[in-house]
């Protein structure tokens, strides 16, 4: 609403005025290269720097291509894009790529998307579009054409060095599917090799480096599989142990058979969402040192969560994937 100031926002602004007043004072104060004295000619003022960044994608090439597993329904899942990681994975000296992708929606999810609730705009939308043999009309919902599958894993592209890079995807233990959304990399075990850790709808992948470009998922070993739809993770050193503890952001509570259909009368346009969304606690996740594999458990965790048109604050407890 304009000139209105959300009360949290409003803290903020505080905190930062309280933190400006607490800083030394300076008699004067330093000067900026982008600033200059107005008694200066407008030919004497120093000009910002400019960057200029130039697309060399085709040049460097990387040749991935994000499936987002659209065919028609438009289940909401599809709306998001996916991460990628910058990971020296064989400690050359150059950082190399993985792009996260996603996948085509299996025959079990779109069985459970029709087993869903339906509403009256759905009811009318889908019934009018089947017919049995004998012309009667079909109490399933309509599902449009779907194309052969594709099989799309992620990509793990080596740097060569020269300003090219080569996928090398294939056989390194990273070429499996899934639903992929983020991607963080780190060396959780340190033994001197990053591993990967990857989010997505359903569960979450930890890739351990083996060295000679070969990963193993251990997720479900270090107790980061998880459950859900999960956005992006981070690794972190959060207490200060010398062993890196993983942050990961949780998205809303969805499936296929909970996804909302609605038909807008005025454009005649087919939606989909999910209503009301419901949010899920992120999760803070400190890694224990056991043999022979390091494993993680629930940290405390400060959290706020925010749901549309209002937030709700958490107090300190423990987050669980």
């Amino acid at each position: 609403m304009p000139g209105f100031l959300p009360r949290y926002l409003l803290k903020s602004c505080l905190s930062l005025c309280l933190l400006a007043g607490c800083s030394p004072r300076h008699e004067t104060p330093p000067a900026s290269p982008y600033m200059a004295s107005s008694s200066k000619s407008s030919s004497q003022r120093a000009s910002p720097q400019v960057f200029h960044f130039t697309d060399i994608t085709h040049q460097a090439k990387l040749r991935f291509k994000h499936n987002n597993g659209a065919f028609g329904l438009r289940l909401m899942p599809e709306t998001m894009g996916s991460g990628a990681a910058f990971i020296d994975y064989d400690n050359d000296g150059y950082q190399d790529m993985f792009f996260v992708n996603s996948r085509d929606w299996t025959d079990a999810e779109i069985r459970d998307y029709q087993a869903g609730a339906w509403l009256s705009s759905e009811y009318d939308y889908h019934v009018s579009r089947q017919r049995d043999s004998n012309g009667a009309r079909v109490l399933t919902k309509w599902v449009p054409p779907r194309p052969a599958h594709r099989r799309t894993p992620g990509a793990l592209y080596h740097n060569n060095g020269n300003g090219t890079f080569t996928d090398v995807t294939k056989g390194s233990g990273l070429d499996i599917e899934m639903f992929g959304m983020g991607a963080a990399a780190g060396d959780y075990d340190n033994d001197g090799r990053c591993d990967l850790y990857v989010t997505a709808w359903g569960r979450n992948y930890l890739f351990r480096n083996h060295g000679q470009g070969q990963f193993k998922e251990v997720a479900r070993q270090a107790g980061v599989r998880g459950s859900g739809w999960s956005s992006g993770a981070a690794f972190f050193d959060y207490d200060k142990d010398g062993k890196l503890d993983l942050f990961v952001c949780r998205y809303v509570q969805w499936s296929p058979r909970g996804d909302v259909f609605e038909r807008s009368a005025a454009s005649a346009r087919v939606m989909h969402g999910l209503f009301p969304i419901r949010a899920t606690p992120a999760a803070c996740i400190a890694i224990e040192a056991t043999a022979p594999l390091p494993t993680f458990r629930s940290a405390p965790a400060s959290r706020a969560v925010f749901l549309p048109g209002r937030r709700q604050d958490l107090r300190q407890s423990r987050s669980k994937l």
